[in-house]
């Protein structure tokens, strides 16, 4: 997938196969999303979901450097990452990061829920590629009760 700019230069956005067409009919190229997401120091990760889904979602992996100094900033204490992670701040965090992402997007592109990762993905898990590229199939089988549980309330 690509598109040509004002002066004719050819940018690759994204592949074909990882298009997600929603249950509405909308195609979605997750990459755009989740590359957007990726821009905020705090997320390291982003893996956009919703095919044949009402609406998006994503799970979202925090940077453990990164997120160590945001929780200092704030005035949060425990430096442990898991902890730090389950932190109603940083879910507040998140939500405000997300929210920033989805006004820059069409209605229909924009991240409903979500969901941070108890821990950054890897390549020896098999849930990135040697180039830290993810292995979308794989990761949304692996965390298949988590994405569900963001379409049921």
């Amino acid at each position: 997938m690509g598109r040509l700019d004002e002066d004719g230069f050819l940018w690759i956005t994204g592949r074909k196969k990882d298009i997600i067409i929603t249950s509405g009919g909308k195609n979605i190229t997750p990459s755009n999303i989740e590359n957007l997401l990726c821009q905020h120091p705090l997320i390291e990760q982003a893996l956009v979901h919703g095919d044949k889904r009402n609406y998006l979602t994503a799970l979202i992996g925090i940077s453990p450097e990164n997120v160590r100094a945001w929780a200092s900033r704030e005035g949060i204490q425990d430096d442990a990452y898991e902890q730090l992670l389950e932190a109603a701040a940083l879910i507040k965090e998140v939500q405000r990061i997300v929210g920033q992402v989805n006004r820059q997007l069409a209605r229909y592109e924009t991240v409903k829920r979500f969901a941070i990762l108890p821990r950054l993905l890897e390549v020896e898990k098999g849930e990135l590629t040697p180039t830290l590229k993810i292995r979308r199939r794989i990761v949304e089988t692996r965390y298949q009760d988590l994405l569900d549980s963001l379409y049921h309330e």
